[in-house]
């Protein structure tokens, strides 16, 4: 996610700018004015300056300029493998560091060729640059990167290139619990992070430093365990699609999050699940139709949310659970576990998960639903293997089937496009040995209301409608 806003007054002249004015602007000394202008670059796709690029990066003076030219290629996917080669030995150890980072991309592509490059650096008289060449090793998970980074810890005893090689050895991958089909939309999700949301964001999830500040202000909200990361997706996606404006969890930032609702929803889904089980983040996973749908019923805003519009406009939390009739067909004396309100309760199946095990709701009246939340807490692995739900009137003729899916971890969303009933039968379509089906505690949301603005001057109205 990429903000816009630290100079207000330019935002005109970067947003009509040509192309071949905003690759200048990536040698402004001002650090905004590049980003913004290295984030129109690659959202506008635009091939035809890489020769421009490949020039800022051979022979402009500044590293900074070089280093916002190399990551504008990459996220062009245009970076030449002999110009990442060449920056590897670039005089500037912070652009050196940037080319491994770049080549990463090109490793993924199927293009190897820069690891002995890459590999020489273990020698390079910046600890920074040899850290760098550890953390890549180990991210690309090379066939001799333990041996690599045991050696550079042996040769640096004491230093902060053995503290952190030992912290890599223990460190493992926070995807390796997801399918290899979720694995690579995550793996995708974090490119997409990495070309455009840090420079705002930070690499770490922090935020980026303001440049020059003294008290660690940073340009954008932090997302390392951040509240919206966590919650239902539609927060998050439609802050992406939408842009957001104003202080954000009772702080004041520089900058405007502008909308990106021209990527499509496989790109919006990519990116915000990465945030959601990144920087200590464990969330749900993000799907495209998940996007669609968020997209459609945010269609008529036109204006980047106020963190006060998009609480109110995101799926809201039924808050009469005190009247709920809760039922299942296996341990139907516990299921008032679920919605008790005590995460450590819970309601389970008490065998393993099969196929047509089902939890139903009956709530006080005929209520307009857009989802539910079923959270396995500490029975993280209780998670339903596969799902359905359905609504009734009457909980006798059930209505058509309003969601299918699966569970990945323990937080289970289930969102769908807003219907009306009474009754809501959550049915297991799913098995596995060994597992039963638990649920510490359950949420059913209903629509939230998208507030009247100048730009969507109508009646205040469902966002879902």
């Amino acid at each position: 996610m990429r903000y816009e806003g630290m100079e207000p007054g330019p935002q005109p002249h970067l947003l009509d700018a040509t192309p071949a004015e905003l690759v200048s602007e990536l040698a402004h000394p001002n650090g905004w004015w590049r980003d913004t202008a290295q984030k129109l670059l690659v959202l506008r796709g635009d091939k035809s300056v890489a020769p421009s690029l490949v020039e800022m990066v051979e022979s402009n003076p500044s590293p900074l300029a070089r280093i916002d030219a190399l990551w504008t290629l990459e996220g062009l996917e245009a970076a030449p493998p002999e110009l990442v080669r060449a920056a590897l030995k670039d005089r500037d150890a912070h652009v050196r560091c940037a080319a491994i980072r770049v080549g990463e991309s090109l490793y993924k592509e199927g293009d190897h060729s820069l690891v002995e490059d890459v590999t020489s650096l273990t020698n390079d008289p910046d600890p920074n640059v040899v850290i760098q060449v550890m953390m890549t090793a180990n991210y690309l998970q090379w066939p001799n990167s333990t041996n690599l980074i045991n050696a550079l810890i042996a040769a640096n005893p004491g230093t902060g290139i053995s503290q952190i090689g030992a912290q890599l050895h223990e460190s493992r991958s926070s995807f390796v619990r997801f399918s290899p089909e979720d694995r690579r939309m995550l793996r995708r999700g974090e490119t997409i992070y990495r070309q455009l949301c840090f420079a705002c964001h930070g690499q770490d999830g922090q935020g980026a430093h303001v440049p020059g500040s003294a008290t660690g202000a940073t340009i954008a909200p932090p997302f390392a365990r951040n509240r919206i990361a966590g919650e239902v997706c539609d927060g998050i996606v439609g802050a992406v699609l939408k842009g957001m404006k104003g202080p954000v969890m009772g702080k004041k930032y520089d900058a405007l999050m502008v909308p990106m609702e021209g990527n499509d929803d496989a790109w919006v889904a990519a990116v915000t699940s990465y945030i959601r089980n990144s920087f200590g983040n464990s969330a749900p996973l993000v799907r495209s139709n998940d996007v669609a749908r968020v997209r459609a019923a945010f269609k008529q805003r036109k204006e980047p949310w106020t963190e006060a519009e998009l609480g109110a406009a995101v799926p809201q939390k039924l808050s009469n659970r005190s009247g709920w009739k809760v039922s299942a067909n296996l341990n139907p004396q516990k299921a008032a576990l679920a919605i008790d309100g005590d995460i450590n309760s819970r309601w389970d199946t008490g065998v393993s998960q099969t196929p047509g095990m089902w939890f139903q709701i009956e709530l006080p009246e005929l209520t307009r639903v857009t989802g539910l939340r079923l959270n396995a807490a500490s029975s993280e692995e209780d998670y339903p293997r596969g799902y359905k739900v359905e609504l009734s009137n009457d909980g006798k003729t059930w209505q058509r089937v309003v969601a299918e899916g699966r569970g990945t971890r323990a937080l289970t969303d289930i969102f769908f496009p807003p219907a009306e009933g009474k009754f809501i039968r959550i049915t297991q379509t799913g098995s596995v040995d060994g597992l039963f089906w638990s649920i510490h505690e359950l949420s059913v949301y209903t629509p939230g209301v998208v507030a009247e603005t100048a730009a969507n001057s109508a009646p205040e109205k469902s966002a879902y409608e």
